[in-house]
This record gives C-alpha cells, structure tokens and sequence, in this order.
C-alpha cells in the first residue's frame, strides 16, 4: 500500500488548496477583477459589492494558494494575479469544463422533459377523471 504522507500526497494536497481556493464564487470574481489589472482591497470590495473584511478574507485564501500576489504602494496593498498567464489559463479551463457540464445538465434537463411531456401526453389529465367522477 502507498504512503499517506509522500511527495505525490504533498502535491495533491497543493493542489487541493488551489481547488479549494478556486471553490467560491466571490474568489472567483476577485480573480476575474485581478486578471484586467493591478488592484487594492478596496477596489475590489467596491467591484464585487463585498465587505472590506469579506474581500481581504478570500484574497488572504487566495493568496494562501499562490494565486494572487501583493506588493506595497504607500499604505495601500495591491493585489495582481501570481503567474498571470498561467491562473488566467486556469480560469479558461474551468469555464470550458463548466460550459461542458452545463450543456450536459441541459441535455439531460431536455431529455427528461421531453419523456415527461410523452408520459402526459399517453395519461388521461386527472382534470378529466375528476369530471368523470363528478357526473356519476
């Protein structure tokens, strides 16, 4: 049996936090405001409608997972993307991924509906046996 604690479970862990770090919608908007520029906390909780607090908790995740990056500018701190190229090329696979499982849902939504919409069709309505039962 493998080791729980070797270097591939090293990796998967790191990878894991980036997943997790990518696994929330607000995180995603940030890296969306991130990737058209330079930006400050503030300017960001402005954008995504978020709490000051709220929107430095989910950079600090963020940055926690090497996919946002900060420097100084006088008082402020300034968020960019960590490795542009690459986390904007993350963020394209995951809509692409996205985009497929949603016309997946949308086949199986439409299939399933148009089986119902048979079934229906095949069935008396029970407004119909509900007059029948009226009239006897």
């Amino acid at each position: 049996m493998a080791s729980s604690s070797g270097p591939k479970q090293a990796v998967f862990a790191g990878l894991a936090e980036i997943a997790q770090a990518l696994g929330h919608p607000h995180r995603l908007e940030l890296l969306e405001h991130l990737g058209q520029g330079e930006r400050s906390v503030e300017e960001l909780a402005a954008l995504t409608r978020l709490t000051f607090a709220n929107t430095s908790r989910h950079l600090q995740i963020l940055r926690r997972a090497a996919l946002v990056s900060t420097h100084r500018d006088g008082k402020r701190v300034l968020y960019s993307l960590a490795g542009q190229d690459d986390v904007v090329a993350l963020l394209k696979a995951l809509g692409r991924v996205g985009e497929r499982n949603a016309a997946e849902i949308e086949r199986v939504l439409a299939a399933y509906f148009r089986a119902r919409d048979a079934m229906e069709l095949r069935a008396p309505s029970p407004s119909h046996r509900a007059g029948a039962n009226l009239r006897r």
